[in-house]
């Protein structure tokens, strides 16, 4: 349990610093559009922040759903599912078509 724990603390003080950088970055891109300078790529970086923000709270939600749930069975169940793959991916010895006989 200290390691979800620990990873849920990771996690939401990745999203407090992201938003942090958020808040900068849309400040920086206000001031850049005040004065009139070309604000394109500022702007962009900003839409790219804000996705990755969503993702990292999404992340963050369905991490502590699952651990309020006690709902773990889906890794093992896709764990599972990716050791049988690799297995079944694995090359097969090939069958010998002869006989074993004594060939003195």
């Amino acid at each position: 349990m200290e390691f979800t724990t620990e990873k849920i603390e990771r996690a939401r003080s990745n999203i407090a610093e992201t938003e942090q950088r958020i808040l900068r970055q849309r400040r920086r891109v206000e001031k850049m559009l005040v004065e009139r300078h070309p604000a394109d790529e500022a702007q962009a970086q900003l839409l790219v922040m804000e996705q990755s923000l969503l993702s990292m709270t999404r992340f963050l939600t369905n991490l502590e759903r699952d651990l309020k749930l006690g709902d773990l069975s889906l890794q093992e169940h896709q764990t599972k599912k990716r050791i049988k793959a690799a297995q079944s991916a694995e090359p097969q010895p090939p069958k010998s078509t002869a006989s074993p006989e004594n060939h003195s």
